[in-house]
């Protein structure tokens, strides 16, 4: 009968570091994983998720709109969907959405309502747009819809791109204007710097002063004049994108640079 007992009482001790461990595993395991490993790892499981080579996304800092590296990210795309009105797009999406949100709020992350559209029919970012940060920690979902796709991206950069855009926003004067800037190219004191809003851009040129300010010395979509190249010794190298050196004269006509 003792025997019995002791058999049935390690019986029942076995049974409940089992349901112990079950309950240890499924409540831990997810936690080994970052939020976008089982954010990505979740929306696997619907679709098929693919991979940026490059991402970035914006982030409203002091009424600036900066521009940040993914340093994760991935797509999924629902091209064939049959829903055209622009306000329902981001319907098609509204399970992974869901899924999404649900562990980054399970994860500590905090909604950012500064950063994110009101509903499907805010077009404020023109994408529809639901961040959330934790910390230095920032993740997005954002839904294009001119094609379809959801993409998921964080990052920790905050703070060092705004330590580095910040100036040629402030000298361009883009603040509260929704847009961003990326330094394309540099020689010397002069910059090209893009500016990116929803779905169009311009170039811009910017000196900087030996007192470490930011001049800017001409905005637009086409080549400058000949007249202020020559004026501000603009060396070719930051005129890349409009028109590498080549210029328009006093009466408009478009002067070829021969290299």
């Amino acid at each position: 009968m003792k025997y019995m007992q002791k058999d049935i009482l390690i019986l029942i001790g076995l049974i409940f570091i089992f349901i112990g461990f079950l309950f240890f595993n499924k409540t831990t395991a997810p936690q080994s994983l970052t939020a976008f490993e089982e954010i990505k790892n979740e929306l696997s499981k619907l679709n098929k998720i693919e991979i940026k080579k490059e991402s970035d996304f914006k982030w409203i800092k002091d009424d600036y709109s900066i521009l940040i590296p993914a340093t994760e990210n991935f797509y999924i795309n629902k091209q064939n969907s049959k829903i055209t009105e622009f306000d329902e797009i981001p319907k098609i999406f509204e399970k992974e959405i869901s899924i999404a949100e649900k562990i980054l709020k399970e994860r500590g992350y905090v909604f950012d309502i500064k950063n994110s559209s009101k509903n499907f029919s805010d077009h404020n970012f023109y994408d529809y747009i639901q961040s959330y940060k934790k910390g230095g920690d920032m993740c997005v979902i954002i839904v294009n819809p001119d094609n379809y796709q959801f993409n998921f991206s964080c990052s920790n950069s905050l703070d060092q791109k705004y330590t580095e855009q910040i100036t040629f926003l402030e000298a361009l004067e883009l603040k509260g204007k929704n847009a961003t800037i990326k330094i394309k190219n540099q020689k010397d004191n002069y910059y090209e710097v893009g500016i990116g809003y929803a779905r169009t851009g311009q170039t811009a040129i910017l000196k900087k002063s030996a007192q470490n300010e930011y001049r800017v010395l001409y905005i637009g979509q086409e080549a400058p004049s000949c007249k202020l190249i020559n004026k501000e010794n603009i060396p070719d190298e930051v005129l890349v994108s409009i028109g590498n050196g080549s210029c328009f004269d006093d009466d408009g006509n478009y002067i070829i640079k021969e290299n």
